[in-house]
């Protein structure tokens, strides 16, 4: 409802192409979103009505994981001032993201409060390799490949099928590292069915 309210006001108080109720919108999810992400993963505010713990909350709700979506439309807000960034700067920011990702993948763990401030880490690495892709066409390249972009077409409907079919097999079958990898291949499946018969067409 706030998004659909600040288009149609963007529409009508536009200014140099973009609205200032666009970006307060923007900011306006981003910043209330990551506070109450923080205070729920670290139990500082809890929602006993909601059940289960707040870090469960901070983990599960939209509320506490809009600020990650909100990161990538600050990005597009900004593209014009990320289109005049030199190439030498869109290299380091590729670089520094792709450490970032790599490095969230390799060591965060359960050891580490989730969604806390360490989500920040991949979340900032996924903007700075976007940044980079604005200005720096040469970098990055394997991001291009035929297999990489398939992927990340299907990323979304793969998201949305692993999980239950994990959760199957850890109940049905095994929770063995081999099942769990078998049933998460087994998922791209109906992800890519979920992708050409529905999200495509709608």
């Amino acid at each position: 409802a706030v998004l659909v309210g600040g288009w149609a006001l963007g529409r009508r108080h536009r200014i140099a192409g973009v609205s200032p109720v666009v970006w307060l919108v923007a900011a306006g999810l981003t910043i209330p979103s990551i506070l109450l992400s923080v205070a729920t993963s670290y139990g500082q505010i809890g929602f006993p009505g909601l059940g289960g713990s707040p870090n469960l909350f901070a983990f599960y709700s939209s509320a506490t994981r809009a600020w990650e979506f909100g990161v990538g439309a600050l990005l597009v807000l900004m593209t014009g001032r990320i289109a005049r960034l030199s190439v030498k700067i869109c290299q380091l920011f590729g670089i520094v993201g792709s450490a970032l990702v790599i490095g969230a993948a390799l060591l965060i763990s359960d050891a580490q409060v989730f969604p806390g401030l360490v989500v920040v880490v991949p979340v900032v690495g996924a903007a700075a390799i976007i940044v980079s892709g604005h200005v720096w066409e040469g970098g990055l390249r394997i991001l291009e490949s035929r297999v990489l972009v398939w992927v990340g077409d299907l990323s979304y409907s793969w998201y949305l099928w692993h999980w239950p079919t994990l959760v199957f097999a850890r109940t049905h079958l095994s929770d063995r590292w081999w099942v769990l990898i078998g049933a998460a291949t087994i998922s791209l499946i109906p992800a890519y069915l979920s992708l050409r018969y529905i999200e495509t067409p709608f």
